[in-house]
């Protein structure tokens, strides 16, 4: 007798498991998105607390719990591009997800992070711009590609990826964009440097910062890179500035120095550049000087030609404009 109660009570566990497995298609659907209808209203509270749930766009619910990384443990969510926010002053990221309620397979998740200075941010905003890049009306840095927002707005730098490109989810993720940029107390930090470089052929959205070791020389920090496409080729100008004149001219020598233990061959000038440098390393050109506080030159231009005639325009608008 105690045997078929055994029995018994093993096939009702049995019965009792399968219909906990069981769950109905819109349960399905929230848990393949990372969470479960049951967990909504906890969630939601936990996002208002972490500052970012009232973001939510009308008709959108928030789909996970909010995330907060440091320093420490960045490499857990964006495991492989770590290295290029750690070295540029990455101080914090959260994220959330919000998700249609009309049709939950529809979401976007929000990655907000605190680069600590304007111009932090602007460095990791201007060093992965996509190719797919479409200009965006959202703040001065931004742009949009077919599934993704990205921004600068003052010490922090956005990103908000779809799940799909559908008109529906692309607007709620524009409104949600807007409104953290109108309720965030930041104001959108103006970067000086951008208007030291010509506008005439500069390439649109070209200009990118490097915030350390830049073109391999470890001197050169907070450098500013920008693209050019004059006479019918491409050349890259280039500036960073130091605290005082005195350093500038010392670290124009040391990138010299730098060029010449790297196998470039110095090669004569008549450049309209006061103390220009220029060198030759392997078939490109490099040209070097500095302007008061400013350290500046051109790149790997293809002709020497190309690069005195940028190093001249570079040279002037930043003694213009200084």
């Amino acid at each position: 007798m105690s045997l078929l109660v055994l029995l018994a009570l093993i096939a009702l566990g049995m019965w009792f498991h399968q219909q906990q497995s069981a769950l109905s298609p819109a349960v399905t659907a929230w848990d393949e998105a990372g969470v479960s209808a049951a967990k909504q209203p906890s969630v939601a509270a936990e996002a208002d607390d972490a500052g970012l749930g009232h973001l939510q766009p009308d008709g959108y619910a928030v789909m996970s719990p909010p995330e907060h990384f440091t320093p420490e443990n960045l490499y857990e969510k964006i495991n492989g591009r770590a290295e290029l926010y750690l070295p540029a002053g990455f101080l914090s990221l959260q994220t959330i997800r919000f998700a249609s309620r009309a049709s939950p397979g529809e979401w976007f998740e929000l990655f907000v992070y605190d680069m600590n200075t304007p111009l932090q941010a602007f460095a990791v905003y201007s060093s992965q711009r996509r190719e797919d890049a479409v200009a965006s009306d959202l703040t001065d840095f931004s742009y949009s590609t077919p599934n993704a927002l990205f921004f600068a707005h003052g010490r922090f730098y956005v990103e908000i990826l779809a799940s799909s490109p559908s008109e529906s989810v692309l607007a709620a993720m524009d409104t949600c964009a807007r409104r953290f940029i109108v309720d965030t107390t930041e104001r959108a930090g103006r970067i000086e440097e951008l208007a030291l470089f010509p506008p005439e052929g500069l390439v649109p959205d070209s200009v990118v910062l490097l915030i350390a070791d830049g073109f391999g020389f470890e001197q050169f920090d907070y450098l500013f890179t920008a693209t050019y496409e004059s006479y019918g080729v491409a050349v890259q100008a280039f500036l960073t500035g130091r605290p005082t004149p005195g350093e500038a001219v010392a670290l124009a020598a040391a990138y010299s120095e730098f060029l010449i233990d790297n196998g470039a061959v110095f090669q004569e000038t008549n450049v309209s550049v006061p103390g220009a440098l220029l060198y030759n390393l392997f078939g490109t050109y490099e040209l070097v000087f500095s302007a008061g506080q400013f350290v500046a030159g051109v790149h790997e231009a293809d002709s020497p030609e190309a690069a005195e005639r940028m190093a001249a325009e570079l040279y002037h608008r930043i003694t213009r404009n200084r």
